[in-house]
């Protein structure tokens, strides 16, 4: 392997798929920004302004088929600045979420070891959020550790107790209270970053990410904003994504905030997050329980001797009414797309017998 790609993160994942299609190492290269289908890669030879190339444009379903920050991609250079993309490689992990305003996928960031969801100590916190969080982290494939930012803001008690929080509802997630004021979490948090990895910060706006992404870079990357004094938050400052290498060799890839955390079609990921209470649906007595009213309910036996928490309970089944109404919603869509698709060639094949 290019000891040159290594350092962007590739892995014998990557390695794997190369040797299984033949490509060159000199035409790999991973996707370091994007900007309306605009791409910079960084590959063995340098960076190049990247382009889709019309069969991949054509061949894509829907976003999941295209480049998304931190992919591993197939390029051709096109001179000595300029490269087409010809194929993307299969991801090792993904954070997506339901795309706004339509019924598709948005790629949040691509091949990521670990995602810090940043929360703000004093308003932000939402436990129901970071469920969402964790829900889209986890069925990515991905590893997730919640950052209790601006804890300077409250007394110490405040901020443990937040911890605390967390913790009853997801003893498995690492949990770190930081602050750049006075410091505390920060040198835990970059002995995290290990070198050749990938991370990803994630949160609503104004938390504090882009602040914290310039103190482990060392450097003004992102430009920040003073606190508003009408809410008393940070204000939205970053509005695109960028995979940055640090100084200690880590890849640090930050992303817009995010005021809607959508679910998509995610159900693995909300199993994952409630693993306890996902046990105990399989021991339902039937295999479609909705957990209300069904005699034979482990999960409703389970809240009534208060095994589990009722808010817990009310957050996993929402969140999976959710995954699976987008799940349904894309089924039946493409489901429409291939039958329109039938009949367009059906259409086709009449009009060329009568011309014929």
């Amino acid at each position: 392997m290019s000891i040159e790609l290594e350092k962007s993160g590739y892995s014998f994942f990557q390695e794997r798929h190369r040797l299984e299609t033949g490509l060159a190492l000199e035409n790999i290269a991973r996707v370091v920004s994007d900007s309306r289908e605009i791409y910079m890669i960084q590959s063995a030879a340098g960076n190049f302004r990247a382009t889709l190339s019309g069969k991949l444009r054509h061949a894509a379903e829907t976003r999941r088929d295209l480049p998304a920050v931190g992919d591993w991609v197939a390029f051709t250079r096109a001179d000595a600045e300029n490269a087409v993309i010809d194929a993307v490689f299969p991801r090792q992990t993904c954070l997506e979420r339901s795309a706004v305003g339509k019924l598709d996928v948005q790629i949040i960031a691509a091949n990521v070891d670990t995602v810090f969801v940043v929360i703000a100590a004093d308003r932000d916190f939402r436990i129901n959020r970071i469920d969402r969080y964790l829900a889209l982290i986890l069925n990515g494939g991905i590893n997730p550790v919640v950052l209790i930012n601006k804890c300077d803001l409250l007394e110490e008690e405040g901020w443990r107790d937040l911890e605390v929080q967390i913790f009853r509802r997801h003893p498995a997630v690492e949990v770190v209270a930081t602050s750049l004021v006075s410091g505390l979490g920060l040198d835990h948090v970059r002995r995290m970053m290990i070198a050749g990895r990938t991370f990803c910060f994630a949160g609503s706006s104004g938390v504090g990410k882009s602040s914290l992404i310039n103190w482990f870079a060392g450097e003004n990357l992102f430009s920040t904003s003073e606190v508003s004094l009408a809410t008393g938050r940070g204000c939205h400052t970053t509005s695109s994504r960028h995979l940055h290498l640090l100084p200690g060799g880590a890849l640090l890839l930050d992303t817009p905030g995010m005021r809607e955390v959508a679910m998509s079609d995610a159900g693995d990921g909300v199993g994952e997050t409630f693993p306890a209470i996902e046990a105990l649906a399989a021991d339902c007595r039937f295999s479609d329980c909705s957990h209300t009213s069904e005699p034979g309910c482990a999960v409703l036996a389970a809240l009534a001797d208060q095994t589990i928490d009722a808010a817990a309970l009310a957050s996993y089944m929402k969140l999976r009414r959710e995954s699976s109404r987008f799940e349904q919603k894309l089924h039946e869509r493409h489901r429409a797309d291939k039958n329109f698709g039938k009949m367009a060639r059906q259409v086709l094949k009449i009009k060329k017998i009568l011309k014929g």
